[in-house]
């Protein structure tokens, strides 16, 4: 009789008006592939979650036992220590850095003052070897495929002395091949004594007729997920067509009461002088310099808010439905519109902030502004600086405009020469079209890997593990309260005062968890989320300056020599475009 490894005894887990887990017990021997099975929401995620330490110990009921003893694992990497490692669907490995630094990211060889890069790629290639991969560790995760990418995932467990894994649907957003080559791995690792279990498919996966029905389920949670998308979207598309959909966010101006939105004067005030001042003539990044000037709120106005006001049909109280639209099959994406589904357009969906007149005013205005316009000097308006450290002005000579270093033209020590503004131009309108039709998808892949990174780091928190104790703690003793009141056992008036103050802490506390989240954020990934809606939005290609779009997307341009201007975006990545030297 084989080894007990694991037993979850009576696992019980509430969330406020939930119960997820009501006395479940699980037990796993060693040397066993373990399934589970059940609907969305029957609890499958959150019981590996409380095993994994996600949910720490205090937040549910009942013991997990693992080799014989009582463990109270309080974060994922309590449970990594005693060989437990959970892989989730969405993969946490960085691109732009090779297989085997994702292996020890966080767990390098070496001493504390130098990392031992030949033990590290040697010890890579020996765990890359056990799961198939014949790839070299100091190959960059950018050149493998996905289903390569979840055999580095399990090659990384295997460094960190996995004897339990446990996999998140593994084979969800796989190609045959990719469920191919991690079925093949699952079956070496279950030769090598190392437990795998599935959190979906309901299979045992010990021979090869089950192995089967795994990719078959794999294919069944895709086509589960364009059903269910297919009739939410049904739904949206049938209350458009009849008016009834209005929104479920409400723009800037507006609150939501109840499925209508309601003018919140205060900021419709705002929104009527952004339009007033556009037309005075002023553009949307000299308003939101005004509007920054004057707001004492707190808030940041950004060029890009104040030209979706300007844009926003919502303001004169019509509604363009359907502007974005979400994917139907996995993994799920939001893009724009751009006639791939039908748009529908709602007369006096809402109460109005400006007058349909002076909208159609500021939306003539933008049409003639964005066509016909004249060069002039200076589009490029951003901050612009010297290799050597000084500040770059423009200069005409001889009916020319040029950028020059101040220190080359006051103290000739400095070897920039100066650039004519023509080849500023021309670099910013290559880099524009490299970033809008040769970068979205690395851009969008860094901003995926940020959101990972973040995720699994504010998991990690000691003081989000802590707020969510206390959550739990509240959640669970309301319900007792509750409880008690049921059934005659605590006075009425102590009820009251007892559960208002309750209630109080608990939203404190959720209040707490979320500021702190907040503040948790990371600037890249969301300045990175702006970047692309602004290379999702802009035009093909520029046949012009575009001094706004130029603002939006650039924060600095460094002339680094004479023959290379450097471009330091809003999200702090640095690219580089070649001038032609200039000569004066």
């Amino acid at each position: 009789m084989a080894k007990i490894l694991l037993e979850m005894k009576n696992i019980t887990k509430t969330f406020p008006g939930v119960k997820a887990l009501d006395n479940v017990n699980l037990q796993v021997e060693e040397g066993e592939i373990h399934a589970l099975v059940g609907e969305n929401g029957a609890g499958k995620s959150t019981l590996m979650n409380v095993l994994s330490g996600i949910y720490p110990y205090g937040t549910y009921d009942g013991n997990i036992i693992y080799n014989g003893e009582i463990c109270k694992f309080n974060t994922i990497k309590d449970s990594e220590e005693k060989g437990i490692v959970i892989i989730h669907q969405e993969l946490a490995l960085i691109p732009y850095m090779t297989i085997g630094e994702n292996m020890y990211l966080g767990n390098e060889r070496g001493s504390s003052l130098s990392i031992n890069w030949n033990e590290t790629y040697g010890e890579a290639d020996k765990y890359l070897k056990i799961v198939g991969l014949e790839e070299s560790s100091r190959t960059l995760i950018k050149d493998i495929g996905v289903g390569k990418q979840q055999l580095v995932e399990i090659a990384k467990a295997l460094a960190k002395n996995a004897k339990l894994l446990i996999l998140d649907e593994p084979t969800a957003m796989l190609d045959p091949n990719g469920r191919k080559e991690v079925l093949e791995a699952v079956r070496e690792l279950k030769e090598l004594g190392v437990n795998v279990r599935f959190e979906r498919e309901g299979i045992d996966t010990a021979n090869v007729s089950s192995e089967l029905i795994t990719a078959i389920y794999a294919a069944f949670a895709q086509k589960e997920s364009e059903s269910i998308s297919g009739n939410m979207r049904w739904s949206y598309q049938r209350r458009m067509e009849s008016g009834e959909f209005n929104t479920c966010r409400a723009p800037w101006g507006f609150r939501l009461d109840g499925k209508s939105l309601a003018v919140h004067e205060e900021e419709a005030e705002i929104v009527r002088r952004i339009f007033l001042e556009y037309l005075s003539g002023r553009n949307p990044r000299e308003i939101a310099e005004i509007l920054n000037a004057e707001d004492t709120s707190g808030r940041i106005w950004k060029y890009k808010a104040v030209d979706y006001i300007l844009q926003n049909e919502r303001y004169a109280g019509n509604a363009l439905l359907q502007k974005r639209y979400t994917t139907a099959t996995l993994p799920k994406q939001q893009k724009i519109n751009h006639g791939e589904r039908e748009m529908y357009y709602v007369e006096d969906s809402n109460e109005a902030i400006i007058p349909q007149e002076l909208f159609d005013r500021a939306k003539e205005l933008r049409q003639r502004r964005s066509v016909g316009q004249a060069v002039t000097h200076g589009r490029l308006c951003v901050r612009m600086r010297c290799s050597c450290g000084s500040r770059i002005r423009a200069k005409q000579v001889n009916g020319r405009w040029y950028w020059c270093c101040c220190r080359h033209d006051e103290k000739g020590d400095c070897v920039i020469k100066p650039v004519p503004e023509a080849q500023t131009d021309e670099a910013f309108r290559r880099l524009y079209y490299k970033l809008k039709h040769q970068s979205l998808p690395i851009l969008e892949q860094m901003l995926e890997t940020l959101q990972t990174i973040r995720d699994r780091r504010m998991l990690w928190s000691e003081d989000i593990v802590s707020l969510n104790k206390k959550i739990s703690k509240l959640s669970s003793q309301n319900q007792t309260l509750a409880f008690l009141k049921q059934n005659g056992l605590v006075d009425p008036d102590i009820f009251i005062a007892k559960s208002n103050e309750l209630t109080r802490q608990l939203r404190q506390a959720k209040l707490d968890k979320e500021e702190l989240m907040d503040a948790e954020g990371d600037a890249t990934a969301q300045r990175t989320r702006e970047l692309i809606a602004l290379l999702e939005d802009g035009p093909d290609f520029l046949d012009r300056p575009d001094t706004e779009l130029c603002g939006a997307l650039v924060a600095e341009i460094i002339v680094e020599s004479n023959d290379t201007l450097r471009f330091l975006l809003h999200n702090g990545l640095e690219l580089r475009e070649s001038i032609e030297r200039t000569v004066r």
